[in-house]
């Protein structure tokens, strides 16, 4: 937009030149100084493109999967663009346009539902969940529609149940999952802690059905996608034949393969929508610009929750509440078999960026954070890795797990800390301190802190890299 009106500035000033040919030669100066200024913002802008594709092109190689990207400061686009390959076994490369899975972003969309339906005097975010569900075994507690977008419920992530490929490939509806989860135990009391589930996202997909009377993909489609107009944006159905829609691969033994089915009737309202870059910079700017809901409720849904303890949660409702090179940052990562997604704003800079690829193994967050840093010129600088005694490396060795069920095994290999994750490929991890490794090219680290009992350490996982709020991983006996 700046670069619009410095040209239509520079075409005026030639425009009153051409008029007065015979005034002062203090406008033909002037002219030059706006034409030189447009030149100098072309100038920038090609640098950047020139860095990103550079920094891209080296982690996605044109002959294997990769990402999808766009930038943009408020409604100027300063980078679009496609890196890798959409389908193998056809060797179609991947364009901008194209359709992915989006995996947890669908979450926004979902909170942004469920805000609609509460300006609509249909529901309030402190309704506790009995009103919906009123079977459902609370043990006791006061569950709140607020603690379930705010992962902040204790009710189990149902991705953790050890059951769950069992049902993975089979169509249900909300309410079989509700079932499936439901009689598990909490994992503390809600406002407690803060622990992802993608089980409160189904039960809210649910809410929406029930309030609404229709499904929540009809929902989704009549009050988010068509009034933004993103045409490129649909519930991820295998059946239904969607134009542009990129095949998503994961990492087995043997190397690339197809990624495994899942039944997008599961994720639901928790990530089964699926798009495109461009339509995710449009539902970006239409949420922030107040045309989905209420800058009060906007202002909710970005606000951190607080924990019972006070603590912050650095978590709204669908939304990650961080930072970015001390600037305030509203985010979210998505997952889901075969992709990996990521999108992020800075309102004081009015930046966007999202990343979505079509492999399950890859994070997306270095990407899109230090395209973010670029463009606001603030680069990330690269990390110095150190050597650590080995001593030290093996009393990190062993096994870990997450209350969701994320188990990371960490062992040495030839004088550095491997690691792998639920039975992943290893991967070498370099040492930014003595308890504190990287992977390489990515922003996810991990913290090695003293544990509960004597001689034992937790495995502190983090995804970003300014402060991010980490996932505690306890040793296994």
């Amino acid at each position: 937009m700046k670069n619009k009106i410095l040209v239509a500035i520079v075409l005026i000033a030639i425009f009153i030149g051409v008029l007065y040919q015979d005034s002062d030669q203090e406008e033909s100066i002037d002219t030059d100084i706006e034409l030189a200024i447009v030149a100098e913002a072309s100038s920038e802008t090609t640098e950047l493109e020139q860095e990103i594709n550079s920094f891209l092109s080296d982690l996605y190689p044109s002959e294997e999967p990769g990402i999808s990207t766009i930038l943009a400061r408020g409604d100027e686009v300063l980078y679009r663009q496609g890196h890798g390959i959409a389908n193998i076994e056809h060797n179609i490369p991947i364009s901008p346009d194209m359709v992915f899975r989006l995996g947890s972003l669908t979450k926004q969309m979902t909170t942004a539902a469920i805000m609609m339906l509460e300006e609509d005097g249909e529901l309030q975010v402190d309704d506790p969940i009995t009103r919906f569900f009123p079977d459902y075994p609370t043990h006791g507690y006061t569950i709140t529609l607020r603690h379930l977008m705010t992962h902040t419920s204790g009710i189990i992530d149902f991705l953790a149940i050890s059951e769950f490929s069992e049902i993975a490939k089979t169509d249900l509806t909300a309410l079989d999952v509700i079932d499936f989860f439901k009689n598990q135990p909490m994992n503390f009391a809600p406002g407690e802690a803060w622990s992802y589930t993608n089980s409160g996202y189904v039960m809210l997909g649910a809410i929406i059905e029930q309030i609404s009377g229709q499904s929540y993909e009809e929902f989704i489609q009549e009050r988010i996608f068509t009034p933004l107009g993103m045409n490129n944006s649909y519930h991820g159905n295998f059946k239904r034949i969607i134009p542009n829609r990129v095949t998503g691969y994961a990492m087995g033994a043997d190397g690339l393969e197809n990624s495994d089915y899942l039944s997008m009737t599961i994720p639901g309202a928790a990530g089964a929508l699926i798009s495109n870059v461009d339509d995710l910079l449009t539902w970006n700017t239409a949420l922030f610009g107040g045309e989905v809901v209420s800058q009060e409720s906007l202002a909710e849904m970005v606000t951190a929750f607080v924990l019972n303890n006070g603590e912050s949660a650095d978590y709204g409702f669908g939304f990650d509440v961080q930072t970015l090179r001390g600037q305030p940052m509203i985010s979210h990562t998505g997952g889901i078999n075969g992709f990996i997604t990521y999108a992020a704003y800075l309102p004081e800079s009015d930046m966007y960026v999202g990343v979505i690829g079509n492999t399950g193994f890859q994070s997306r967050v270095y990407e899109g954070n230090s395209l973010l840093a670029m463009a606001i010129g603030d680069p990330y600088p690269a990390n110095n890795f150190q050597s650590v005694d080995s001593e030290i490396l093996s009393a990190y060795s062993g096994e870990y797990q997450t209350t969701r069920g994320i188990h990371f095994e960490v062992g040495v290999d030839n004088g550095n800390l491997s690691m792998r994750v639920n039975g992943g490929s290893s991967f070498v991890l370099g040492a930014v301190a003595e308890n504190v490794f990287y992977q390489e090219n990515s922003f996810t680290h991990f913290e090695f802190v003293e544990g509960n009992e004597a001689n034992t350490f937790d495995l502190i996982f983090h995804t970003n890299a300014d402060g991010s709020r980490g996932m505690v991983a306890r040793v296994l006996d």
